[in-house]
């Protein structure tokens, strides 16, 4: 605001109009306070070695400051605090920031946020459903790939920023920048989709809809929750043990006898897709991506680490071949893509995939008459996904 945080400091532009530090604007010192979780109350991080300890004021309340009328609050909050959990841990902290700038009931509130709240978000289930049934967002600009607003970072999910006006009551005008190119949609719609996240365009709610009618499962009722063996992501396995061990390494052996999940799958032909895929956000040139990095078929007697999902277990090789291959079709990525965003995928990343996957030998054009699909929806699919670089045999 002065060119300087100290307002009468010497690179101040206001200098000469303030005699104190602060000037208009408040310094406060706050501190964490820890509820009977060892977590702050206010901003969640833990009261253990490896949690940031940065005490942001404005999430940490001050009673005069509730009694302050802002006409517009506008920021670029910090996304994410490390929250002392396993391995680099961090929980979002940017919905804390939006959430206390409501309670303060400005007129108006801008905010440049992490788009991930579109689909998941370690506890962003709450912020999730009041961000989609607001009626006040009155805009929202949506940057699929974070460098199209912030060359420098790489964000998973991109950026997206929103103005919440007190006045607005109805749909949102939705504004896409994306390589360049800037489209706004012809009519304002409702963020709330019907499917508990934001759906980005209206051309990916409609090809949704065409697969839902043919009232299929999907696969999120078959894919494995995380950590499908109960084998940490650091585990190595040793030189002894019945069972092949997969792990983000390479191979090893592990003990029959030491498991205690997963036993069901262990004598089964599994494919296995990587939990922490990059190729969910990495993008080439032309704007597509792959969606899934590592997509495997593991031999009955072997087990994998939490680095992985297992997609489906079955008695044939055959039937794993063919899901193998059903994954690896830009139509599925596409449908994975669509809640797959963030880098980090769990079951429910799969919950517009019909399984249908070991049932035959699937290709994008077969798919695409199943759902019979328009030339604009097949088009929107190939363009969006790009070819996998295959690293082994189905």
């Amino acid at each position: 605001m002065y060119c300087d945080r100290v307002a009468n400091g010497p690179l101040s532009i206001a200098r000469d109009y303030f005699d104190n530090h602060q000037g208009n604007i408040k310094h406060r010192i706050a501190q964490h306070v820890y509820g009977n979780d060892d977590k702050c109350v206010y901003c969640g991080v833990r009261a253990a070695r490896g949690a940031e300890t940065p005490v942001y004021p404005f999430i940490h309340p001050d009673e005069n400051e509730h009694s302050m009328h802002f006409n517009l609050i506008i920021g670029n909050p910090p996304y994410q605090i490390k929250d002392g959990g396993h391995g680099a841990s961090a929980s979002p902290l940017y919905q804390r920031f939006v959430d206390q700038s409501l309670d303060l009931h400005p007129d108006h509130l801008v905010m440049v946020i992490p788009a991930r709240w579109y689909t998941d978000g370690k506890g962003l289930d709450q912020f999730r459903d009041d961000m989609l049934t607001s009626k006040r967002i009155a805009e929202l600009v949506d940057f699929p790939n974070s460098r199209d607003c912030f060359p420098d970072n790489d964000i998973p999910g991109g950026i997206c920023v929103f103005r919440w006006s007190k006045d607005h009551d109805g749909p949102t005008s939705i504004k896409r920048h994306y390589l360049g190119r800037i489209k706004t949609e012809d009519e304002p719609r409702y963020l709330d989709s019907g499917r508990g996240m934001f759906v980005r365009t209206v051309l990916e709610a409609s090809i949704l809809d065409q697969v839902a009618l043919a009232g299929e499962d999907c696969m999120d009722e078959q894919v494995s929750s995380r950590n499908p063996f109960d084998l940490p992501t650091k585990e190595r396995g040793n030189r002894r043990g019945g069972l092949h061990l997969r792990h983000s390494a390479g191979e090893s052996k592990w003990s029959r006898n030491k498991l205690v999940k997963g036993l069901d799958m262990v004598d089964s032909w599994k494919v296995i897709v990587s939990r922490a895929s990059g190729a969910a956000k990495s993008r080439d040139n032309e704007g597509r991506k792959s969606v899934l990095s590592v997509l495997e078929i593991l031999e009955p007697k072997s087990v994998c680490t939490d680095s992985y999902l297992v997609a489906g277990a079955y008695e044939s090789k055959t039937e794993a071949q063919r899901l193998v291959k059903y994954l690896d079709t830009k139509f599925v990525r596409y449908l994975i893509g669509i809640c797959g965003e963030s880098q980090t995928f769990s079951r429910s990343t799969f919950r517009f995939v019909p399984n249908i996957g070991h049932l035959d030998n699937w290709t994008d054009e077969m798919l695409f008459d199943r759902y019979d699909l328009t030339d604009e929806q097949r088009a929107e699919i190939q363009q969006t996904i790009k070819p996998r670089v295959n690293t082994g045999e189905y």
